[in-house]
């Protein structure tokens, strides 16, 4: 089984696009209240969804993706202003960091060896704080 897509619930869904863009996400699909970005990995996408009445609170979701080159996307999430709520660092899995999206939903980034996994971004985890 693979997960396909990962959903967000957002406050301003423009403002979110231009934050995930910012760190290199490219949109995939857009309608007014839902807009997917396309992953390293074709299969799958990320995507948000404009809070309304009907769904649940914005900035609530955590999900874990594995990414080459933990480093350079680092720096670019820190060099554009991504709330870092875990520096890089060595861990036993690998490099790893994690940040808030400018609704707190935590995004965390997990270096893995090609060896252990032929996808360079792949989802890996989602949960509820």
């Amino acid at each position: 089984m693979i997960i396909r897509s990962v959903t967000f619930i957002v406050n301003d869904i423009q403002k979110s696009v231009s934050f995930y863009e910012k760190i290199g996400f490219k949109v995939l699909e857009n309608s007014d209240d839902r807009i997917c970005f396309q992953l390293d990995n074709k299969d799958q996408q990320f995507c948000i969804l404009q809070k309304n009445d009907d769904n649940y609170q914005a900035g609530q979701q955590i999900c874990s993706f594995f990414k080459s080159n933990v480093d350079g996307f680092f720096e670019k999430c820190r060099l554009m202003g991504a709330p870092l709520e875990k520096v890089l660092d060595d861990s036993p899995d690998g490099r790893t960091f994690a940040f808030r999206d400018i609704d707190g939903n935590k995004i965390e980034i997990m270096e893995t060896p090609l060896a252990e996994s032929s996808k360079t971004l792949e989802e890996v985890e989602v949960r509820q704080d």
